[in-house]
């Protein structure tokens, strides 16, 4: 083989690489961004829907744990369970979904979780809350605030 030959094939596959790392890395770039994307979508959700925002209140209380009791306690009140329901449900979903792509599936980061540390520690922090979620299938979320908190990152 002459010399000519080998230079040719030497460039083409450097060109082959070089190709190869742009395109991963622009592809890596496009995912980030659509995890990015996802979070902020997910945290415009929490911010916008009356009956999640209605149930977060909750934990503004003073007394929000003896709030939670009548709700979700084992003597609770039917009406005021109704009232917060829905929301506790649409925010324990989203939490649960978010539990699941960070650990299942690997596809969020730490840094990306503690966004959302804030209502990781209330319900944490709330026995109610975690009998609840292990009763009703959300271990995975109290599993998530573990996690954090072991972390510090809650």
């Amino acid at each position: 083989m002459d010399t000519a030959k080998l230079i040719g094939i030497f460039i083409a596959l450097i060109s082959l690489i070089i190709g190869l790392y742009k395109y991963l890395d622009s592809r890596n770039r496009e995912l980030a961004w659509k995890k990015t994307e996802f979070l902020f979508e997910q945290a415009r959700y929490l911010d916008n829907d009356k009956d999640i925002i209605r149930s977060i209140s909750l934990f503004q209380e003073q007394h929000y744990e003896d709030i939670l009791s009548k709700i979700y306690g084992d003597n609770y009140d039917e009406d005021l369970r109704k009232e917060y329901q829905l929301g506790f449900e649409k925010l324990l979903n989203f939490l649960d979904r978010l539990a699941h792509a960070y650990l299942k599936l690997e596809i969020v980061g730490k840094e990306k979780v503690t966004n959302f540390g804030w209502y990781l520690e209330y319900i944490e922090s709330s026995e109610v809350l975690n009998i609840y979620c292990v009763n009703n299938g959300y271990e995975d979320v109290i599993n998530l605030a573990n996690e954090m908190k072991r972390y510090k990152y809650i």
